[in-house]
């Protein structure tokens, strides 16, 4: 594991649990419509979930700060304390510092190379705290042809939950700069800060540096619920009944609908068991 990945897993209780109910926009139909499908087909009979590396993100500003390569003094003292963590003596410590001192002093540009291909190896899934925002419907749903998974976040005996651990993202303004010794601020300023033009999806994020991006099990009673878009094929609508069908743990389907008089959407559920 990666120092930041060591610093992510120290920082976790100093953030606020998640809500109870965490959400998941998924698309369905268009030119991939078949993996689109096999993919949410996926999350409901085999419990797996796509972690994403973080450079595939659709905003170019997320996880890449602008980076400040430490100062002389603060490289010295980064190169003790990483000593110290390896269980250097005193001695050891300082003739790291000494060493450190006959480096060429790297540019922020090569630090920020550096330090993006460690960023690259973390697996992030991206969940909401908003399943009915009729946005995130449109732009991670497929126009609302798609389907938006409820995740519960509680504590699974026996079974590791990664909806447990989800880290809320903050929205700002201004383009925070990341700088060596942070600490564990460090990781907020990388993975969990977004402009505030994204505030809108409500996000929280679970972050995996072990095994990096890929499919990640998660326990089937976490899986609580999946609503079906208001412009869902039935071709689609019925592929995923069958699923549902198929699973040992039962869970709750709606369905999407327009509401007349705002909008907004209302879900009604469907009677998956009726044949």
């Amino acid at each position: 594991m990666t120092a930041l990945g060591r610093r992510h897993y120290t920082g976790l209780m100093a953030h606020e649990p998640p809500p109870q109910v965490l959400f998941k926009y998924m698309p369905l139909g268009g030119n991939n419509a078949t993996e689109l499908r096999r993919r949410v087909v996926q999350v409901i009979r085999e419990h797996k979930i796509w972690f994403a590396d973080p450079t595939s993100f659709n905003d170019p500003f997320d996880c890449a700060p602008p980076w400040q390569a430490p100062s002389p003094s603060e490289a010295r003292r980064f190169a003790r304390e990483r000593a110290a963590a390896a269980g250097a003596s005193r001695f050891e410590r300082r003739v790291a510092a000494r060493n450190m001192r006959r480096q060429k002093r790297l540019t922020d540009e090569e630090v920020s190379a550096r330090m993006n291909a460690i960023i690259a190896k973390a697996g992030v899934c991206s969940l909401s705290a908003n399943g009915a925002n009729p946005l995130m419907w449109s732009h991670y749903a497929a126009a609302h042809a798609g389907v938006c998974f409820a995740f519960v976040t509680d504590i699974i005996p026996g079974r590791p939950n990664p909806f447990t651990i989800a880290f809320e993202v903050n929205y700002t303004e201004d383009r925070p700069v990341a700088r060596a010794g942070m600490g564990n601020a460090i990781v907020d300023t990388i993975l969990l800060t977004k402009s505030s033009h994204w505030e809108y999806e409500q996000e929280w994020r679970t972050i995996d540096w072990r095994q990096g991006g890929g499919l990640r099990d998660f326990p089937p009673t976490a899986l609580g619920a999946i609503a079906l878009g208001a412009r869902i094929a039935d071709s689609d609508s019925e592929a995923i009944v069958t699923a549902v069908r198929s699973r040992l743990d039962p869970m709750t389907v709606l369905q999407a609908k327009l509401d007349s008089r705002k909008f907004g959407l209302r879900f009604e559920e469907v009677d998956w068991r009726a044949t």
